[in-house]
């Protein structure tokens, strides 16, 4: 293990997340809140210095890094920078507690969304929000990072549903690729909630909530803590979230397709092809059972993006009068594997059910053979059964952290709602309002941090030879 290497990207993280609360600082300045003055100024002090003496006392790294030091690198992030990412919520809130302020941090950071912070009449200071909103591009910018460069390189799930065109193993260090990669998903969200933000002003959207709700479609998540019980917009406003939701969870390829101006190869995609089916599906179903069509179809298109923003009809509405096994259902399969959406991703179920249906075929012609092919690759026996591990592997730890809180004395529609959401990285699942234990609520931080790192990934740091090597 390259522990120079990592230490300086680490090193890296916590000077720009110490810029990070300098901007926030500014606005709590701005906006005379002095408590909150007094916790960024704490964070930036923190970070900026342990990120300089980290470089200083380190040095440069005596060999170059590998894909396993990436794995270990992602690995830490998810782990360690929520802690000081948590600080503005420990010190900036009164009478709060740390696990409180923890779960807020790994929520936003892994665009989860979910808030457990209690704030006197939602009564929300201004730099706290801002600081939830610069938590969730940070988080959305290193999920995409993420899976372009160490779930691309490592192929973890076979087929590589991973790759693109951004990434290729670089002849020297592994982060050499990095930075580079780091800007393209910065500007790819940044990009995208400004056409949103704008769109949404134009329609008449109020500057907050139009700001809020442009950077909850760019990075999946949730930016209002109370953004599932708002009045989403109706009308044109919708449309353009939906627009938004669907591009965001049909993932990067389709979306250089798409400025490529490949509009062929962008509706085509398998991925595109099944979000869109399973919209009009899911919509359907929650249409019967008691939403309204457009209603459930706009609650389709929100929850396979993994962030249940309200699309009209305020989600809360909708989670009250729609059965669990429909709730869970879209969070399960979530958007596609190149965006920041959560659940088992589009790529995996189109995979198993095309070889489920040639399985089919096969039945009256025994000796056939047929080819599985996925963007014009074609896929081994060795890379199905790595997606059925995964998939097997993925609803084991749902079952398990089900189990987990049911043992806590949770009962069984909250705690399945709870495993699902915080696995899937669905924070709207997981009802602010319920009155959880400690033990719950690390249960859930734990969860929401493997399901960000697609449960798969997180099993080689079980074993203590991987951190010797």
């Amino acid at each position: 293990m390259n522990h120079a290497a990592i230490t300086r990207v680490f090193c890296a993280i916590l000077i720009a997340l110490g810029a990070a609360m300098a901007f926030t600082w500014v606005i709590a300045a701005i906006a005379g809140e002095t408590s909150q003055m007094l916790s960024f100024g704490l964070g930036t002090g923190l970070c900026i210095a342990l990120g300089v003496a980290g470089f200083i006392l380190v040095g440069e790294p005596r060999r170059e890094a590998s894909i396993n030091d990436g794995l270990a690198t992602i690995i830490l992030f998810w782990i360690i920078i929520p802690l000081p990412a948590a600080l503005p919520f420990v010190f900036g809130v009164a009478e709060d507690s740390v696990i409180d302020a923890w779960h807020e941090a790994v929520s936003c950071l892994t665009t989860s969304g979910q808030s457990v912070v209690e704030i006197a009449n939602d009564a929300w200071p201004d730099s706290l929000l801002v600081w939830r909103a610069l938590l969730h591009i940070i988080g959305a910018v290193a999920g995409l990072t993420m899976v372009l460069s160490v779930f691309s390189a490592m192929n973890l799930d076979g087929p590589g549903v991973h790759r693109s065109i951004f990434f290729t193993l670089p002849d020297g260090s592994f982060f050499d690729g990095t930075p580079r990669l780091i800007r393209i998903s910065l500007l790819l969200i940044m990009v995208i909630s400004s056409i949103l933000f704008l769109l949404l002003l134009v329609e008449g959207r109020q500057p907050e909530l139009a700001i809020a709700d442009a950077l909850s479609v760019a990075t999946t998540g949730l930016i209002l803590p109370n953004q599932t019980s708002i009045d989403g917009p109706y009308g044109f406003g919708a449309l353009i979230l939906a627009i938004g939701l669907i591009s965001t969870a049909s993932g990067v390829a389709v979306l250089v397709n798409l400025r490529a101006q490949r509009w062929r190869a962008a509706l085509l995609d398998p991925e595109v092809i099944l979000l869109l089916f399973l919209i009009g599906a899911i919509g359907i179903i929650a249409w019967f059972a008691g939403a309204g069509l457009i209603s459930g179809t706009g609650w389709a298109v929100s929850t396979l993006a993994t962030s249940g923003l309200s699309l009209g009809t305020p989600t809360t509405n909708l989670i009250n009068s729609l059965p669990i096994s429909v709730l869970i259902l879209p969070a399960i399969i979530g958007g596609s594997a190149l965006s920041t959406a959560g659940g088992i991703k589009l790529a995996r179920i189109f995979i198993l059910w095309r070889r489920s249906v040639q399985e089919f075929e096969r039945l009256g012609f025994r000796n056939s053979v047929v080819a599985l092919t996925y963007r014009n690759r074609a896929q081994d026996e060795s890379e199905i059964i790595g997606i059925w591990v995964y998939v097997i592997a993925y609803i084991a730890a749902m079952t398990a952290l089900f189990l987990v809180l049911s043992f806590l004395g949770n009962e069984f529609a909250l705690s399945l709602a709870d495993s699902v959401g915080a696995i899937s990285n669905s924070g709207w699942l997981i009802d602010p309002d319920v009155e959880r234990g400690q033990g719950h609520t690390l249960s859930l931080i734990g969860a929401m941090i493997l399901g960000r790192l697609e449960v798969l990934a997180l099993i080689p740091a079980l074993s203590p030879s991987f951190w010797q090597r």
